[in-house]
């Protein structure tokens, strides 16, 4: 049984019984990806916290840490953005797609957690040469910085000191939150945990219509996220977030660059289809962008 029918019915399990994800389900959830994925060393081990951030306008639901291996989730924070965003949208559905939006919520934020979890995998991958994989590389610049043995020889010869360790510790979370809506890491995750709801949805989209398209407007919305603002700065939001973070040689260093952009661009087009292009944060043209948001504005979620 594929993954996707697995998750499906996990969460129809829960929604057909009138239930709400709980820590059990989280649990099982988790290990279904983990086990299909193979990701054992990379989710070593699945923590609940009632610490992260629940501020007014913020309210952060859980984490992957890369170094550790592990992640992080705040059942309190998961309920409130259900609360959240059910108020907006539950007139769109029936009673049963209700309860499933509910639980799809908190899925897809898992979801996203263990894509980056394997993403991590995928970066390690020494012989994984794919513009997905570099990409992940250059934005895990830091991470994979950390693991490498030859830091800590570094810092063991006094060639790099604590502070100055410190010092690029620092300036990399300020970065990544400064260009956080064109980070690929954080794009992908999104795009990649969308991308599992609808096709979790695909057997049932009869059944659950509203909710199939709601999703199906969603992931498309993730895709298309940070493009306009991308242009104003660069070509695309992997270029801007490379350029931006000192990663520069990454983005020159891919098999499609061309120092003129116009040919970049014709270059990426014949080599990604264009959801690949939009997955990755690669060059779309304007016609492409205007095609799909129109198309995903034209969907329920729009409807309000």
């Amino acid at each position: 049984m594929g993954i996707e029918l697995q998750l499906l019915r996990l969460v129809m399990d829960y929604s057909l019984k009138g239930k709400l994800v709980d820590r059990a389900y989280i649990e099982k959830l988790v290990d279904i990806v983990v086990s299909n994925k193979d990701l054992h060393e990379y989710v070593r081990s699945l923590t609940f916290t009632d610490k992260l951030d629940k501020s007014p306008d913020k309210v952060t639901c859980g984490g992957y840490n890369f170094l550790r291996h592990d992640v992080t989730l705040d059942y309190e924070s998961l309920m409130m953005f259900i609360d959240n965003q059910s108020y907006h949208f539950d007139c769109l559905f029936n009673p049963t797609e209700q309860i499933v939006y509910r639980n799809l919520i908190v899925t897809q934020i898992i979801l996203h957690e263990l894509v980056h979890a394997y993403q991590d995998k995928k970066a390690d991958d020494k012989s994984d040469n794919s513009v997905e994989a570099k990409l992940l590389r250059a934005s895990f610049y830091f991470s994979q910085l950390c693991k490498n043995p030859k830091l800590f020889e570094l810092l063991l010869r006094g060639e790099l000191s604590i502070e100055e360790f410190k010092k690029m510790g620092a300036l990399n979370f300020e970065l990544y939150h400064q260009y956080y809506d064109y980070d690929p890491v954080e794009r992908m995750a999104q795009a990649h945990s969308y991308k599992m709801v609808v096709s979790m949805l695909e057997p049932v989209k009869k059944q659950l219509p509203s909710l199939y398209e709601f999703e199906n407007a969603t992931y498309g919305e993730e895709l298309l996220k940070s493009y306009e603002e991308s242009w104003n700065q660069g070509l695309c939001p992997s270029h801007v977030y490379l350029a931006n973070v000192g990663q520069k040689k990454a983005w020159t260093s891919l098999d499609f660059y061309d120092a003129d952009s116009h040919k970049l661009v014709d270059n990426v087009i014949s080599q990604f289809e264009l959801v690949k292009r939009l997955y990755m944060g690669l060059p779309i043209t304007f016609k492409e962008f205007t095609a799909v948001d129109d198309w995903v504005k034209s969907s329920n979620k729009f409807s309000i």
